[in-house]
């Protein structure tokens, strides 16, 4: 993130770097519209998923699908989580970009979460007597039976034997 320049921009978007600088005057600038358009890419997405729900899919479905799509499993949210994860990371380091109001995404879904992890324990807690009905089932996310991100390299020797 820090060797991204205009010059870089303008040749990648095929603009000039004039045109570029106009939008965007300082480099914090430059890398704030760059975290807006990820975050704004990673909404969609989501949006889209939770969309092509059943209009009566319940919190935990909607829960697990919120998750999913959150999760790195495929190539273009591998893509998507590395570059929002390097944002994060040089926020840590650089206070220009740490001084811009760029938390906001994951605040976004707090409420909604929360509404949906709510309404799952009042199901739950509403049907205990009915324990053999998978919708009535606690809600955990151990529960949520998430898919296993695919590994482009494998794990280092000291993870997938527990020694360090």
């Amino acid at each position: 993130m820090h060797t991204i320049g205009f010059r870089d921009v303008a040749a990648e978007a095929g603009v000039s770097v004039n045109l570029v600088q106009y939008y965007f005057p300082t480099k914090a600038r430059l890398l704030h519209g760059g975290l807006i358009h990820v975050r704004a890419r990673i909404s969609e997405r989501l949006r889209q998923r939770l969309n092509a729900l059943p209009r009566r899919a319940d919190a935990a479905r909607r829960i697990r699908t919120i998750l999913h799509e959150l999760l790195p499993i495929d190539e273009a949210s591998t893509d998507l989580y590395r570059v929002h994860a390097a944002y994060a990371a040089l926020a840590l380091t650089d206070p220009d970009l740490a001084a811009l109001p760029h938390t906001a995404g994951p605040d976004d879904l707090h409420p909604e979460l929360t509404k949906l992890l709510t309404t799952a324990q009042r199901t739950t807690r509403a049907h205990r007597h009915h324990p053999a009905r998978p919708s009535h089932r606690p809600v955990g996310l151990h529960r949520l039976r998430l898919p296993q991100p695919r590994r482009s390299h494998p794990r280092p020797r000291c993870i997938r034997s527990g020694r360090w």
